[in-house]
């Protein structure tokens, strides 16, 4: 696409991957890739439009106006610092939901536009041709040039995903990333759990738990597509079915970090049914004191 930037990556982790392959898919013009990890450049060379593959920050290997930095977030600050004379003058965002832009100060204020271009995602560890990750997602946007803030919205859109502007403050910011590892990240203790009672309860090993659970939770992320979570709230919290409750926390006498887990979860449940009127006051009041 003419009309935007051409683009350097640097890091090639799960997202850094995903993102330069899905901008050459798009016709976005990618110059380099910047990465340590020897695979990759030994991958990269099968990829359609794949462009040059480097190990390190040099000046031949930046001819891009748009850097992406994909790296962990506690290595932003010492990359946009090390790699500052060659990132000068340029447009240079990063990756993280945990931190606004302020994180690269040092590089606006040798004239660089900065800003946050943030997929509210998980990718997968390898890039699959077949799938779609950016397609119908959310990318969280922070840049207070509108130049910028215009490219990157492009960019968001070409990728089919939806731009999402996000709030500076750093408090909003902590707020907004933790909504996503809530959503994101909680979900796999939930399932090792979930998995850990299925397996111990004898019905098979743990590929037979996730096979027979995996479909139970697509259908509750499912109904979540459609309704709040408390019109999809379903099971005993839901019907005000004091004696399964009971149960399960007989079963899970012996199970002491299950129990915990299950008393946390079940009680945030508990809220939701009461708030979203599924349960009434004395109900839910029965609950609480059951799971104390």
């Amino acid at each position: 696409m003419s009309s935007l930037p051409s683009i350097v990556v640097v890091g090639a982790g799960r997202l850094g991957t995903h993102l330069a392959f899905h901008l050459i898919r798009q016709d976005i013009s990618v110059t380099a890739l910047i990465t340590s990890r020897p695979e990759i450049v030994r991958t990269w060379q099968w990829i359609p439009g794949a462009t040059a593959v480097r190990s390190r920050f040099e000046h031949a290997a930046l001819p891009g106006e748009l850097v992406f930095l994909c790296v962990p977030d506690r290595a932003i600050a010492s990359v946009a610092r090390d790699a500052e004379p060659f990132l000068k003058g340029k447009m240079v965002v990063h990756c993280s939901g945990a931190h606004n832009a302020a994180i690269l100060q040092a590089l606006a204020n040798e004239g660089s536009m900065t800003g946050v271009f943030h997929p509210l995602q998980s990718f997968p560890a390898s890039v699959d041709t077949r799938q779609a990750p950016f397609q119908n997602i959310s990318i969280g946007i922070e840049a207070d040039d509108k130049v910028l803030s215009g490219h990157l919205e492009a960019i968001a859109r070409a990728l089919g995903s939806r731009p999402l502007r996000l709030p500076a403050d750093p408090q909003s910011r902590s707020l907004y990333h933790l909504a996503a590892v809530l959503a994101s990240n909680a979900l796999i203790p939930l399932m090792d759990a979930a998995i850990t009672a299925m397996r111990v309860s004898g019905m098979g090993d743990e590929r037979a738990a996730s096979e027979a659970l995996l479909p139970l939770v697509r259908g509750t992320l499912n109904n979540l597509d459609h309704v709040s979570p408390g019109e999809a709230l379903t099971g005993p919290i839901a019907r005000g079915d004091l004696d399964t409750i009971r149960s399960h926390l007989i079963a899970l006498s012996a199970h002491q970090e299950l129990k915990e887990l299950y008393v946390l979860a079940m009680r945030a449940t508990a809220r939701i049914a009461r708030d979203a009127s599924r349960i009434e006051k004395a109900t839910y009041d029965s609950i609480i004191q059951l799971l104390r």
